[in-house]
């Protein structure tokens, strides 16, 4: 398939070589001998690794390097280790009434994408940065939100060497890069410059606090961590989960 074309999507009534979903999200479907049928696979690939795939099914010898993974092994076994994020680039079209034309280059994981937007003079003109998890349509810039900045900044790092790499370099293994916690509850404010709290120390810190060892439970396990839970009033209980 092509990629996805603009129909007033992020205010874009034409185009089709954006950074946003609809447009990157293509689909593969392989058929061939050695296939295995009926079978669905969710990591990340792209058209670099349709040239692999090419390349191995002939037993070809290839004249140059290869940035892309052949196909062969992931469809024949769900748990072949793959990459953790793959390098998006592409031309922006100007949007109305604005002379912003330009190239972007991205990274996208599983759950996030980081984009720089630049002028044909390498110009940075903007970033965005979205979780899909929670924002599937990417209407929401969290480019300059506090709780994703070390994720922003280590995206932005695997992005730099994505730009200029070559072969097996171009295949990215480092674990997908996780928020910071925003925990907020009543007397105790927010708390968003964490990684995840362990259960049992906040759990623990909770029951000093409020004098009492009665609060929810009596224990939690220590690979529990701690997430707000709307009950009753704004994130004034907890509930735990691995």
């Amino acid at each position: 398939s092509d990629n996805g074309f603009s129909q007033g999507e992020h205010r874009r009534d034409s185009g089709k070589r954006v950074v946003y979903e609809e447009s990157i999200r293509v689909p593969l479907v392989m058929r061939g001998p050695g296939i295995p049928v009926n079978q669905v696979r969710t990591q990340l690939v792209n058209n670099l690794d349709v040239v692999a795939t090419i390349v191995e099914s002939a037993h070809a010898s290839p004249g140059r390097v290869i940035d892309g993974k052949s196909l062969l092994s992931l469809s024949k076994n769900a748990s072949t280790p793959w990459r953790t994020a793959l390098l998006v680039e592409g031309t922006d079209t100007p949007l109305g009434g604005t002379d912003k034309a330009g190239r972007f280059s991205a990274i996208r994981t599983s759950n996030y994408v980081l984009a720089h937007h630049a002028t044909t003079t390498s110009s940075l003109i903007e970033n965005e940065f979205y979780d899909l998890s929670k924002d599937p349509y990417e209407l929401e810039n969290k480019k300059s939100a506090t709780a994703y900045s070390s994720m922003i900044t280590s995206l932005s790092s695997n992005l730099a060497v994505l730009k200029n790499c070559a072969g097996e370099n171009c295949f990215v293994t480092t674990p997908e890069p996780v928020a910071p916690l925003t925990v907020k509850y009543p007397l105790f404010g927010a708390l968003s410059q964490a990684a995840l709290y362990p259960a049992t120390s906040l759990f623990s810190g909770i029951k000093s606090y409020f004098g009492g060892s009665n609060l929810m439970a009596a224990q939690a396990p220590s690979s529990f961590y701690a997430k707000p839970q709307k009950s009753g009033g704004e994130n004034s209980y907890w509930w735990f989960k691995n």
